[in-house]
């Protein structure tokens, strides 16, 4: 006698159909993973971002300083040599966060034009780096 009786090699057969839609499943969960990019959230203690359009010139540094300030958040904003903005910021609690994403995705300075406003979550030592300067500023230009 076998080592595996014939009911345990019974259980194991499955109809091929199924078997191509498990496989096929287990395809697409793969290909969903890999194309979808995880979306920063909200939880993270920390967030930089870089915000393009119309976005120099027109005190969007200003706004996103005075926006941050009203929340109570810290970190810094900065023009960059290709025309956008980029910055760090940390603080307050997931809600106040969440409202800077909006700002910075969506409102900016009256004279701002947003075309497209990128977010990653930062790690825990860099938002504490950002916690321990205690204010957020606006720094000179590369």
């Amino acid at each position: 006698m076998s080592k595996h009786s014939s009911k345990s090699r019974d259980f194991f057969k499955l109809p091929k159909r199924r078997v191509s839609e498990i496989a096929l499943f287990l395809v697409a969960t793969v290909v969903l993973y890999l194309l979808v990019p995880t979306a920063p959230t909200d939880a993270a203690p920390a967030f930089s971002f870089e915000v393009a359009g119309k976005v120099q010139g027109v005190s969007f540094r200003r706004h996103t300083r005075d926006a941050a300030a009203e929340l109570g958040l810290v970190g810094w904003v900065q023009n960059t040599p290709v025309g956008t903005v980029v910055g760090e910021v940390a603080g307050g609690d997931a809600g106040r966060r969440k409202k800077m994403r909006a700002f910075l995705r969506s409102v900016g300075s009256p004279r701002s034009r947003i075309d497209s406003a990128a977010f990653e979550d930062l790690d825990v030592e860099r938002a504490a780096g950002l916690l321990k300067d205690g204010t957020f500023h606006v720094r000179k230009s590369d």
